[in-house]
């Protein structure tokens, strides 16, 4: 399991495949022929322990900077000259073997790549030299191509097989999927479809029923939901935009609320003085910029001390946008972030800076999955502090939270697709003309 939620992390794959390995081997005292398969298996897919790929390691944080410093020392010392591009020689691993033996001669190819002289590695701090920053953030940005390929291929593999078995219809899936991308913008949006590879744990909230999934699938792609109603109660066509910001059945609160709790649940198990919904001193006769909230009993969501300052309250207010709503029309997502942000910030900043001494982060997300900057960077910190806490791996950490995160939006906006607007029940008569001693009155007669 932690193999697999740890697949997409470019710099940390060599470390995870030598782990991997070692655990594989473990397991022979358990099942040895299942572990013998499985760990020649993976000898053939040693891909990121090659000669090649091995400096990548050097950026994996998860690494100590012992180790990665003895192994920036060994490429250091390596003679720096243009490395031939060709197919990479498969190195085989055993139970000795440790990331420092897997650098060779052509462990400069990503240097020589990115034109990047091998000098800074033999610095005392080169895990701070301008050279190791800017190729890090590069490197931390990206997924491991052969990864993300295999995935996408072989969905539409399996999708082929129930569908069609020839070559022809296989191709137009391909073209189908390319076409509904450069349509809809939104779905390459990180984190937009991080529900579909994520294993259906029903313990921590990672599962949809069968009505759930099929309409998260048609939503992903755009196409229309059956069984629903062509009318909203309000008088809208019932479209499923018009469904994702109609406010009748109070669905976009239950929406907010539940992203508000689980964000306030996670800031507990690092901060103290949690609240929600914490109502704001009063502003008095202090004079704040244009459009602040000045009204008395005024409240942001959530509260929380310790998080970016020791000591200091940190306010929090959580907006959900849908990309469909007209007031977003042919907006970038990245403008309509901004947008919300600066809205935000105009409400509550001035006044908890001024009046509560505290920090103010608006946390935007959108019901397509994505978040804004500043909601970005506050689920870098609350990962860092979750994996301190918690003493796990930080990109096992931050997996975990943007994923329980996605699964709230995702099953929120199901139900505002599918949920009831209307009474509960119809009353044909009102109580006050029913006799409550109808029955005694029946028994009387008999």
């Amino acid at each position: 399991m932690k193999s697999w939620f740890t697949a997409s992390s470019l710099t940390t794959a060599a470390s995870n495949d030598l782990d991997l390995y070692n655990r594989l081997l473990k397991f022979r005292s358990i099942h040895k022929k299942v572990s013998s398969s499985t760990a020649l298996v993976l000898n053939r897919h040693t891909w990121f322990l090659t000669e090649d790929l091995i400096s990548l390691v050097l950026f994996d944080d998860q690494l100590s900077l012992q180790t990665r410093t003895l192994i920036a020392q060994r490429i250091a010392q390596l003679s720096s000259g243009w490395v031939e591009i060709r197919k990479p020689t498969l190195p085989s691993i055993s139970q000795k073997s440790e990331l420092v033996d897997f650098v060779g001669e052509r462990s400069t190819l990503l240097f020589d790549l990115v034109k990047t002289p091998l000098d800074f590695l033999s610095k005392p701090d080169w895990n701070e030299q301008p050279e190791y920053v800017t190729l890090g953030t590069a490197l931390k940005n990206l997924s491991p191509i052969n990864d993300s390929c295999e995935r996408a291929l072989g969905l539409v593999t399996r999708l082929n097989t129930k569908i069609t078995r020839d070559e022809d219809s296989f191709q137009e899936l391909i073209q189908v999927v390319e076409a509904h991308q450069r349509k809809e913008p939104q779905y390459p949006e990180k984190g937009a479809s991080s529900w579909l590879s994520t294993l259906p744990l029903e313990e921590y909230g990672f599962s949809l029923n069968k009505q759930e999934f099929k309409d998260a699938v048609a939503m992903r792609y755009n196409f229309p939901i059956e069984g629903r109603s062509k009318t909203c109660i309000c008088g809208e066509e019932n479209t499923q935009d018009h469904s994702l910001i109609c406010k009748r059945g109070g669905f976009t609160s239950i929406r907010h609320n539940t992203i508000r709790d689980t964000t306030a649940n996670l800031l507990e198990k690092i901060c103290y003085g949690v609240e929600i919904e914490p109502a704001l001193l009063p502003v008095g006769n202090r004079k704040l910029p244009p459009g602040s909230n000045v009204k008395d009993g005024a409240r942001s969501d959530i509260v929380a001390r310790g998080f970016w300052t020791p000591l200091d309250k940190a306010y929090f207010d959580i907006r959900v946008l849908h990309p469909g709503a007209k007031s977003n029309e042919n907006k970038s997502f990245d403008k309509m972030y901004n947008q919300h942000e600066e809205e935000k910030k105009r409400q509550y900043n001035s006044r908890i800076q001024d009046i509560e001494h505290g920090t103010f982060t608006p946390l935007v997300f959108s019901t397509s999955g994505g978040m804004s900057k500043e909601c970005n960077k506050f689920m870098k910190k609350l990962s860092e502090g979750l994996s301190f806490r918690t003493q796990q791996a930080y990109p096992d950490t931050i997996n975990y939270v943007r994923r329980r995160l996605r699964f709230e939006l995702l099953k929120t906006t199901l139900i505002s697709i599918r949920g009831h607007r209307g009474r509960f029940f119809q009353r044909p008569i009102d109580l006050e003309e029913i006799d409550l001693n109808l029955i005694a009155d029946y028994r009387v007669k008999d």
